[in-house]
């Protein structure tokens, strides 16, 4: 109608509810803009199933979260007494992170907790290879058997490996240093976690 502004909506299309579009001068309070993946419906299906099965992995390691260090970001690294050397915070891909240079190393402390533990290692996947030379030690012992991502498409991944448990027993806290290998630079790495194990199914 005349007079009236310009609104379009979907029909039968959007997911998981239909969408409402305005042309992009009426948004000229707003300061940023979207795009959007299309799918066919099969597509969608599949899609939709690598969503849900994320989220509940997401929900399962929030869950068994006992501590978490958010590498780039300076309250959590204030928080967690970080040190470091040859290391610099950086962003990339919307994430804060650090990096680690020949010759440095980064070092915070992780509050820990009775049982199994696991430590998880964040960094995206096209950085893994050169940063499989990297040495991880917990209360000044190095970790042996770590097992880093393979180089998969483009994404952020996660590295675990589970703790001696003879190592944490009455632990409170734990102390983790980053020792980089022969690279020049090793990661950037975007957050270490410690986890409890998974409950062994009965």
């Amino acid at each position: 109608m005349a007079g009236q502004d310009a609104v379009y909506r979907t029909t039968q299309a959007g997911r998981p509810a239909q969408l409402e579009f305005k042309p992009f001068y009426a948004q000229y309070k707003r300061r940023s803009a979207l795009y959007l993946r299309c799918f066919s419906e099969t597509d969608w299906t599949q899609e939709e199933g690598v969503y849900r099965e994320e989220q509940r992995r997401q929900k399962d390691i929030a869950a068994r979260t006992i501590d978490v260090i958010h590498l780039g970001e300076m309250q959590q690294e204030h928080d967690h007494g970080l040190k470091a050397d040859e290391s610099w915070p950086l962003v990339y891909r919307g994430r804060n992170g650090r990096d680690l240079r020949a010759g440095g190393f980064m070092e915070f402390t992780l509050k820990a907790a009775p049982g199994p533990l696991v430590l998880q290692t964040t960094l995206w996947s096209k950085d893994s290879p050169r940063t499989r030379g990297t040495h991880i030690l917990i209360n000044g012992k190095a970790l042996s058997g770590l097992n880093w991502p393979a180089e998969t498409p483009a994404r952020f991944v996660e590295m675990e490996v589970a703790l001696p448990e003879a190592w944490t027993r009455g632990k409170k806290s734990l102390t983790v240093r980053i020792v980089p290998g022969g690279s020049r630079s090793n990661g950037p790495f975007f957050g270490v976690r410690l986890l409890a194990a998974r409950k062994k199914a009965e």
